[in-house]
């Protein structure tokens, strides 16, 4: 087999069971995938830069005063409508629409963000591979890159969380 030639793998047999041979990494493909960890969490540090938590903060606060100027325009196209000015509004109503505006706004929210999150994901998978590629890694490695993400079956891709 090629990548135990090449030093990245190693065949131990399984305890019980003769016919069975378990893959292992060995300390040079170790010291690769520690290389693209490290260059993972360094492409993370440079699309975060510029941006300090305070800006994300005042990002949240203005999306959130947005929400709030659409909700008073909703309320006055009420009131300006003639066949609605006279009519007393119905406060349960009224709270129920102003939740579901919110919902709403919130969703488009996480779906745009969700969609900024699956580009960032395509980045790094591109980036991985062709890293991987031009080191000229072995198949082994490449499965073990991949099982920092999940598909999800739905078309989205998440990193999976360490267990």
């Amino acid at each position: 087999m090629l990548m135990e030639k090449k030093g990245y793998i190693e065949r131990q047999g399984v305890e019980g069971d003769a016919r069975l041979k378990q893959i292992i990494m060995t300390d040079k493909a170790w010291a690769i995938e520690r290389r693209m960890t490290e260059t993972m969490s360094s492409i993370e540090e440079r699309l975060r830069q510029g941006f300090t938590e305070e800006e994300l903060e005042m990002l949240g606060q203005l999306a959130g005063e947005m929400l709030e100027r659409e909700t008073r325009a909703y309320e006055e196209r009420i009131q300006n409508t003639p066949e609605l000015r006279d009519l007393e509004p119905d406060e349960k109503i009224l709270a129920m629409l102003r939740q579901k505006d919110r919902e709403r706004a919130a969703a488009r929210r996480r779906k745009k963000i969700d969609k900024a999150v699956r580009i960032a994901a395509i980045f790094l998978i591109s980036i991985v591979m062709v890293g991987a590629i031009g080191m000229g890694t072995s198949e082994a490695f490449r499965i073990k890159v991949f099982s920092f993400f999940s598909n999800d079956g739905d078309g989205s891709v998440t990193i999976r969380s360490e267990e």
